[in-house]
């Protein structure tokens, strides 16, 4: 399934991420992040996003926002994206002592590099156990499908997968913060896969 043509390359990179979240009312939120990542040789990718959020319950919150993504490949041309997007996610509270959360998002992604629209589904498991004091060992898996092929490049099928273990911990009752390392695999077709080993550092501030 992974099989692609070559060794695969690997790179070494740092990744900043920032995000916020304000309630406004009967249930819904106004949601935004930065991230930032960043190889040997300066930025490799910057995405902006915003949207809003809505807690239908315990258990299930939808999702509606857009990204802006802006790419710098170390070989080749600079990219944007527009990418509209649709999300449910689901968290489960007591699960083997901990918390097991799924997320569902799906992405209508508009390239400067082509005319097509790829659509992409995105699914994440993500379990966060407790340790002592406030902190949380957390470990995650995602996968990125393709749903059609472009003009631009995208193919069909299993595209990446993103692991990630870490410390989540609360730096007061508003803000938290994340520490951690992520392994991205990015499948090629007809080229060497691409392999990004990532230290991860990310906040988060509830207003």
């Amino acid at each position: 399934l992974l099989a692609s043509a070559g060794v695969p390359s690997k790179q070494n990179q740092l990744w900043l991420a920032f995000s916020g979240s304000e309630p406004i009312g009967h249930g819904l939120a106004f949601e935004e992040d930065l991230a930032v990542r960043v190889r040997d040789d300066g930025i490799d990718q910057r995405v902006l996003r915003g949207g809003l959020a809505w807690r239908v319950s315990d258990l299930v919150t939808l999702h509606v926002g857009y990204a802006h993504v802006d790419s710098f490949p170390a070989l080749g041309v600079e990219t944007r994206e527009d990418r509209p997007h649709q999300q449910i996610d689901l968290s489960f509270a007591h699960f083997g002592g901990g918390r097991l959360a799924a997320r569902t998002r799906l992405e209508e992604r508009f390239s400067s590099q082509g005319s097509d629209v790829g659509v992409r589904l995105r699914e994440r498991l993500r379990y966060a156990h407790p340790l002592l004091g406030h902190a949380d060992l957390f470990v995650a898996e995602e996968g990125f499908f393709a749903l059609n092929s472009t003009d631009w490049g995208a193919r069909a099928g299993l595209e990446r997968l993103r692991s990630a273990i870490g410390l989540a911990l609360p730096l007061s009752r508003r803000i938290g913060a994340e520490l951690g390392y992520l392994n991205q695999h990015d499948i090629k077709h007809g080229a060497p896969d691409k392999i990004v080993n990532a230290v991860t550092l990310g906040f988060s501030v509830n207003f």
